[in-house]
């Protein structure tokens, strides 16, 4: 209720004011934190119209837009805009992955992927990241290997791991192998209910 308040006082103050830069950023970062997409993409590009050093929020939400409208060439185009910093280091490959395999360029998608790093948790995110774009785009072989190097990996059993692959497994028709999997992890987490529903 006090972000709706706020984000009405600022939209009122804007009217009176509507070149106020840091009134703009601020209703941005209130109607996105509310989950107001829709509303927040005008005052987006109000923001990008009047400082070409926007946050990367701006820019963020004219990609998401894009690929709302399946426009994924312009958001991959887009994407060379956002500041490469902090989290961006790492979610910005994975989101120019994506987009390639949205024009269906897998194989492009797999390189980005597939760079070498020195970082162990970001070797094992990227590597479901892959796993999962080569199930998406019907290549279970290497999506099966992906998920199998990623498991090795870790050195302790990951239910998430285990319910994609176990999952994937399943919709091949190869239940005995799925059946393995999640036996495996229970016989090490014998507590979890996470995986009732495959027995």
């Amino acid at each position: 209720a006090n972000s709706r308040f706020a984000i009405n006082y600022y939209l009122s103050a804007l009217e009176k004011t509507p070149k106020n830069i840091l009134l703009l950023r601020q209703i941005l970062t209130l109607l996105v934190s509310e989950g107001r997409i829709d509303e927040a993409l005008p005052i987006a590009k109000r923001l990008l119209q009047r400082s070409h050093n926007s946050s990367n929020i701006a820019k963020l939400i004219l990609i998401l837009a894009d690929v709302r409208d399946n426009n994924y060439l312009n958001a991959y185009k887009n994407i060379d805009g956002l500041q490469k910093e902090g989290l961006n280091t790492y979610l910005l490959p994975m989101l120019k992955a994506w987009l390639l395999v949205g024009q269906n360029k897998n194989d492009a998608a797999l390189k980005i992927i597939d760079k070498r790093t020195s970082n162990a948790g970001l070797e094992i995110l990227y590597g479901i990241q892959g796993a999962m774009i080569s199930e998406f785009g019907n290549n279970p072989k290497d999506a099966i290997a992906r998920y199998t190097k990623v498991a090795k990996l870790q050195k302790n059993i990951n239910l998430r791991i285990t319910i994609l692959l176990g999952n994937l497994y399943e919709r091949l028709g190869q239940n005995v192998n799925a059946k393995e999997i999640y036996d495996n992890y229970r016989d090490k987490h014998p507590e979890t209910t996470m995986l009732d529903r495959a027995y």
